[in-house]
Formats: C-alpha cells, structure tokens, sequence
C-alpha cells in the first residue's frame, strides 16, 4: 500500500500506445507492487508503447507491440474479379476472397474455407 502512495503521489502511471491509432490503457493496481495495463487495439500494425510514471518514462519506454489481425469475420470480408461477373464456356474463372476480422483488418494468414456457391 506504500507503494501504491508513492505512485500516485509520483503522478500516477499512463499508458498510451501510438501507430496506426492511438490506444489509452487503463491502470490497475494489483497488490503486491504489480500494477497491470488493460488496452484493447482495434486496428492491426505496429505500436510504440509508451508507459509513464507521472512526467517520465519507465526504464526501456516506449516498448514496441505488434498487434495482429483477429480470427476472420465472414460479414467483414471482400469478394472481387472478373470472375464473379462474366465466365466463358472452357475456360477458368477466376475471383478472389480477403479475409478480415471484426474490425476490418485484413488477415494475413490463409487456411480459411469458404463455401462457394455460383
């Protein structure tokens, strides 16, 4: 509980992540000396993520996470090509699908099956 005084006398703890978007995590205190960051990025990519205590940053900020794309979200993907419009009689088709998750973030890893039906 000592500890928790001095933090908060120190000016507190902050947490801010900045790329693509910029995400504020919450602070909570754990007992013990463990406090724990909570932050919930939406968008994929690279973050500086810079942890303060009160006007400076802890030993090592900002720290670098790399936050990817979640599991895919059929609602949120793209068909597009030729093929989805016109076919000729012999000859392939063709049209591709992206996948992307909730957020519209575009998966980066194959392996999903799709159900097609023309």
């Amino acid at each position: 509980e000592d500890l928790r005084r001095w933090v908060d006398a120190a000016g507190g703890f902050s947490c801010v992540l900045t790329g693509p978007t910029t995400v504020h995590a919450d602070v909570a205190y754990q007992g013990a000396g463990t406090f724990v960051f909570f932050y919930k990025p939406t968008t994929a990519g690279t973050y500086q993520v810079s942890v303060r205590l009160g006007n400076g940053d802890v030993p090592g900020s900002p720290f670098t996470s790399i936050v990817g794309p979640g599991k895919t979200h059929t609602e949120h993907c793209g068909v597009s090509g030729l093929g989805l419009l016109c076919a000729e009689a012999g000859v392939e088709a063709v049209f591709q699908i992206t996948s992307r998750d909730f957020y519209g973030n575009q998966r980066d890893k194959g392996g999903d099956r799709y159900d097609v039906s023309l």
